[in-house]
């Protein structure tokens, strides 16, 4: 038998994707009851981002000011849901069954329309979901928005969520 012959490298392969396209660290979402200090401050920055272009194409006003922001962030009755790429926060959802906490919709108006929510304390406010700019074509938004409506689901309750027109289309 005659000897195999040696084997032959591998012809050098071309870039790939990933080269092209390096894999960003993954999205994490955490579930937080309190937001204080530098991470509020951050969220407010990037609240401000997304928020304040509204003004001009919406009827409602969506703008907070920084110390009524601050004052949700630290709410403990308010649920933050924020996104986080490795260690910076890039998105943030917030959700609450705590009507009162709400000053955009009228608790009575939501309690007489689902009693049986009500008396669960089952009615679920959606009070905002945004991420930073760069996140906006990618997956981060999306994930916020489901995670969100798992919240009431879990309670067996509904959600209320209002959305511009303009952030619909």
């Amino acid at each position: 038998p005659q000897p195999l012959p040696p084997p032959v490298p591998p012809a050098p392969r071309s870039s790939s994707i990933l080269d092209r396209h390096p894999v960003a660290p993954p999205i994490s979402i955490t579930h937080e009851r309190s937001i204080i200090g530098e991470l509020a401050e951050e969220l407010w920055h990037t609240y401000l981002e997304n928020v304040e272009p509204l003004a001009e194409v919406a009827v409602l006003r969506h703008l907070d000011s920084h110390e009524a922001m601050l004052a949700q962030f630290a709410n403990p009755r308010i649920l933050k849901l924020v996104a986080w790429q490795g260690a910076r926060p890039v998105g943030l959802g917030m959700v609450t069954n705590c009507l009162e906490d709400v000053a955009e919709i009228s608790p009575a108006f939501l309690r007489r329309k689902y009693p049986e929510y009500a008396a669960r304390d089952a009615i679920y406010v959606g009070m905002l979901v945004m991420v930073s700019p760069v996140q906006r074509s990618q997956t981060a938004f999306s994930r916020l928005y489901l995670e969100l409506w798992q919240v009431p689901a879990r309670a067996d309750g509904i959600l209320v969520f209002d959305v511009c027109d303009f952030n619909r289309e």
